[in-house]
């Protein structure tokens, strides 16, 4: 569907914040939160509840791949891969929306 990595992005920008019900604020604060969870959890809490969140997470990997038949191996590996392009997907749909400059297969999307 998309021939690179840029394309890809670009083009998944313009339905990234729908799943939060287009709500930008309710996207970042996914972001945040799943992103800088494990930063709050190390710098505060003891080293046990580092742990438990760690296995929570990788038992979230590990239900969700097993629903959709994926990799359970890859997608616990990719966690922190895939948060870092949600919020590359955020930051672009917010500089779209500032500027109003979306481009999507050639056309301008005001």
């Amino acid at each position: 569907m998309y021939d690179n990595y840029e394309d890809a992005l670009e083009g998944f920008t313009k339905n990234v914040i729908a799943f939060f019900g287009n709500s930008y604020v309710a996207a970042i604060l996914f972001w945040l939160i799943s992103f800088g969870g494990i930063i709050c959890i190390v710098s505060v809490l003891p080293l046990w509840w580092t742990l438990i969140y760690i296995l929570m997470i990788i038992a979230t990997r590990i239900f969700i791949s097993s629903t959709s038949r994926q990799n359970i191996a890859e997608n616990i590996l990719l966690h922190f891969v895939q948060l870092y392009n949600l919020g590359l997907l955020n930051i672009h749909s917010i500089n779209h929306k500032i500027n109003k400059n979306y481009q999507w297969k050639g056309r301008i999307i005001t």
